[in-house]
């Protein structure tokens, strides 16, 4: 948890897209558990908070509705590759 404490605090001015991974290159594998889903997911995005979509920096964060992992639930059911 600290780990994605720290990601969340990644500052776009600062950060080496190089390091970054495109989430269209990610795969979610269908055939996982929800869990196992996310595990992967993020082992794959390396950070879920800062990544790249087709090139562009994303740096997505929180109001508090939700928690990430709730939302990452969400998107390993929902998405399709």
């Amino acid at each position: 948890m600290e780990s994605l404490r720290q990601m969340a605090q990644t500052d776009l001015r600062n950060v080496n897209r190089k390091e970054l991974v495109d989430i269209n290159d990610v795969e979610i594998k269908k055939d996982l558990s929800q869990r196992e889903r996310m595990v992967d997911f993020v082992s794959q995005i390396k950070n879920p908070y800062c990544y790249l979509d087709r090139g562009m920096v994303v740096k997505i964060s929180f109001a508090g509705e939700n928690r990430l992992e709730d939302t990452l639930k969400k998107c390993a059911r929902t998405h399709r590759k």
